[in-house]
């Protein structure tokens, strides 16, 4: 994967991508792919004079010295990343945007290791608000009871059946708006993956608890936020292999 970022926005989530299509045992003239990124670089360097360059990936023993050379590229990994060698490369023309770089055991169906490389500066958060309903047990008991104790063929006889359904929308809108309050939640593009809104919704009301000296009920909801978060590790694990699976028959 090719990578880049202006000068002006490399710390902001605009990021531009030139993808090379790979397969688990991929065939190509190395020479001819050599020389395709080095036409790719000088276009992109040419067109946008001083920008970032990061090239990373799986090289299958594809020699890069001479495009590093060409290009002024730094390979940020110095461990091994299958077996005892190199095969998978984090080059760019800015090392020193870069603090540490680790290999980590791979949680998806590889032998590779995954490679971890950290900026010296973060990227600036972005923050949206959503909306999520409250929806346990009690509030659809509430529902319940106020719909059993309406007349319903007093309500709604006599009518057609367009008035019919207006009448009943009009009854039921207010109420779902009352039994199912809407909770308005924060997320910022910083928190983890597994921090879903009704994860984050849960720790708020955790952590008011424990404000307020409550600790039995701070203690009664931590049970359901470790159900929460394992649930959603696993789903991301599980997401992140099918897509590796999917990419590697192609």
């Amino acid at each position: 994967m090719l990578m880049v970022r202006n000068p002006a926005d490399f710390y902001s989530s605009d990021l531009r991508r030139c993808c090379l299509p790979s397969t688990r045992d991929p065939v190509y003239n190395p020479d001819e792919l050599i020389e395709h990124l080095s036409d790719g670089l000088e276009s992109l360097l040419t067109n946008n004079p001083g920008c970032r360059v990061i090239l990373a990936g799986d090289i299958n023993q594809l020699k890069l010295n001479t495009l590093m050379h060409q290009f002024s590229l730094s390979q940020l990994v110095k461990k091994p990343t299958r077996g005892n060698n190199i095969l998978d490369v984090f080059l760019t023309n800015t090392p020193f945007e870069f603090s540490t770089v680790k290999c980590v055991d791979s949680l998806i169906d590889t032998d590779h290791k995954s490679i971890i490389v950290n900026p010296r500066t973060r990227a600036k958060a972005t923050r949206k608000r959503v909306e999520l309903r409250d929806t346990r047990a009690h509030c659809k008991l509430a529902m319940f009871d106020f719909l059993k104790d309406i007349d319903w063929l007093a309500e709604l006889s006599g009518e057609n059946i367009d008035s019919a359904v207006s009448h009943f929308y009009s009854l039921i809108n207010p109420e779902i708006d009352i039994f199912f309050p809407v909770q308005k939640i924060k997320l910022s593009s910083n928190d983890p993956v597994f921090v879903s809104p009704l994860v984050k919704y849960l720790l708020r009301k955790r952590n008011g608890f424990i404000k307020k000296g409550m600790l039995d009920e701070a203690n009664a909801l931590q049970p359901r936020i470790d159900h929460l978060i394992l649930e959603n590790q696993v789903g991301a694990i599980k997401s992140t292999n099918d897509r590796y699976q999917w990419s590697s028959r192609k």
